[in-house]
């Protein structure tokens, strides 16, 4: 169970990676997430899911706000 641990987390934080936009891979390129994912076993598939799930709380507000100021006379 230790070891099964941190293979899913890196699998779910690459197949996350993955699937997410190009543009949307925020703070390095793929590929260097993939290396920082696969390399270093604990701390990068969570610095990864958590960085991504800071930049879609972002992104929603940004995109509430700029709905707000549309609506808003």
């Amino acid at each position: 169970l230790i070891y099964a641990i941190p293979v899913v987390l890196a699998v779910w934080a690459l197949v996350d990676l993955l699937q997410t936009r190009a543009t949307r891979a925020r703070w390095m390129p793929r590929i260097i997430w993939v290396i920082a994912i696969i390399g270093i076993p604990v701390v990068g598939p969570i610095a990864w899911l958590v960085l991504e799930c800071v930049a879609e709380i972002a992104v929603s507000r940004v995109v509430r706000h700029s709905r707000r100021a549309w609506w808003d006379p």
